[in-house]
């Protein structure tokens, strides 16, 4: 799933983008004379003409406004479903499927979630075991020990943890190093060690060294809790 720099980055691009930007806001009241016999649709196709935009667009925003039957007073048109031809090639990348339309073009947003959320929900797990798959080949390493060891050396470049992480560590309060049980812990920290929660420190380790995490959930944290004790990770070199 894309993260919080890529819907930035869209949302400039939508948000300054000239043409095909369309928005539409039409009239459609039925108590009024000048809608009997869907007037507002005569009135809202000659503005398109007068529009400098895609025939293609045109043609589809056409076809919408004949199937519709609005209700309320408003009827409101969001083009943005057109933009994806226009976007630049590294946002094109990002985009991980296409769905049909809605039966209605009156969806309200309970709608359209229940239309996209699935979708989104198998993409990510999808895109969770081909991580897996890839660190298995790389090879990467899996198990507590290796993986902490590897990632404060700076070599890991993903780290893959289940989202229900409740795994114990040992850090040396003194020198911020984290082990995966005390008897390491004794070796380097002496007495000033504590034990804590992995995820508890475990963004702040990643952070420090540069280091992704990923969340896994479903058969993938299935996968990473028993066959690579809970933790597993892509390397650098």
């Amino acid at each position: 799933m894309i993260g919080r720099k890529e819907i930035e980055t869209i949302k400039e691009k939508i948000a300054f983008h000239g043409p095909p930007v369309l928005s539409m806001y039409v009239d459609v009241d039925p108590s009024k004379p000048e809608n009997v016999r869907k007037g507002w649709l005569l009135r809202a196709k000659n503005t398109l003409k007068e529009l400098d935009i895609p025939s293609d667009i045109e043609s589809e925003i056409y076809r919408m406004l004949d199937a519709s039957k609005p209700e309320g007073k408003t009827y409101i048109i969001f083009a943005a479903h057109f933009f994806e031809q226009y976007l630049a090639r590294s946002l094109r990348d990002k985009i991980v499927a296409h769905l049909a339309s809605l039966l209605t073009l009156q969806a309200n947003s309970s709608e359209v979630g229940e239309k996209i959320f699935p979708e989104i929900e198998r993409i990510e797990r999808e895109k969770e075991l081909e991580l897996l798959r890839q660190i298995r080949e790389q090879p990467g390493l899996w198990g507590l020990s290796p993986v902490l060891e590897a990632l404060q050396l700076g070599r890991l470049h993903i780290v893959a943890l289940p989202w229900n992480l409740d795994v114990r560590v040992w850090r040396c309060t003194d020198k911020e190093l984290v082990f995966a049980d005390e008897a390491t812990a004794k070796m380097f920290c002496n007495e000033k060690r504590e034990s804590l929660v992995l995820r508890d420190v475990i963004i702040d380790l990643a952070s420090n060294y540069g280091t992704r995490l990923k969340f896994v959930r479903g058969e993938a944290a299935d996968i990473l809790e028993r066959q690579m004790d809970g933790i597993a990770g892509i390397t650098r070199w």
